[in-house]
């Protein structure tokens, strides 16, 4: 999993970790860079100095949001990796599309578990029933955003490589909600890095 945490300090430092699941299901962090912007270049030179170190070709699996700069990273570093979307960060981003669409709570619920069947449609012949079941704007932003990646997030389109029934970012997540209660966002840098290597 692939995950960055925004604003480390005032000067809004990025923090991005990549966690790895090894054979007994246990989470292992194996690199972590602090990175002043997000822009490619800047990504681009961490992911070098890591793979310096380690053979990052032989990734099989990444989880990410939807970030493409970060996605695109793997597929440039990692040739074999097959990028999935992590189902949270799916389910947020058509979330978002019903915000001020003036529907009821209950009606939006409804339709969120919509996006949950989708997530989990077994059989490809299934899709086109599960889609007819959504409202005009969540099909209207699949056919624009989802549709041609539809094998990185729907299970039966996913490529049958061992995810270990992975399907989010959450180690992720977890991680940075322990690092939030530690770190202020408001610090200085020097007071960050600081408090970061030394303990």
């Amino acid at each position: 999993s692939f995950g960055r945490y925004f604003w480390l300090t005032h000067k809004k430092w990025s923090f991005f970790i990549l966690i790895i699941v090894d054979g007994e299901g246990d989470s292992i962090p194996v690199a972590w860079w602090i990175i002043k912007d997000q822009t490619k270049k800047s990504l681009k030179v961490a992911f070098c100095q890591f793979g310096k170190d380690n053979d990052i070709s032989r990734i099989q699996v990444a989880f990410t949001d939807k970030d493409m700069s970060e996605r695109n990273l793997f597929k440039e570093f990692c040739p074999n990796v097959s990028l999935f979307i992590c189902n949270y960060h799916v389910k947020m981003n058509f979330l978002k599309k019903l915000c001020g669409s003036g529907l009821t709570k209950q009606e939006i619920d409804n339709e969120m578990e919509k996006i949950t069947n989708l997530l989990l449609v077994k059989d490809p012949q299934e899709l086109e029933s599960v889609l007819k079941k959504f409202c005009i704007i969540h099909f209207e932003y699949y056919q624009k955003n989802w549709k041609d990646i539809k094998e990185e997030f729907i299970e039966a389109f996913m490529p049958n490589k061992m995810y270990l029934g992975i399907r989010t970012t959450c180690r992720v997540e977890s991680f940075f909600q322990k690092l939030k209660k530690f770190y202020q966002t408001k610090q200085s840098e020097l007071d960050f890095l600081m408090n970061c290597f030394i303990f």
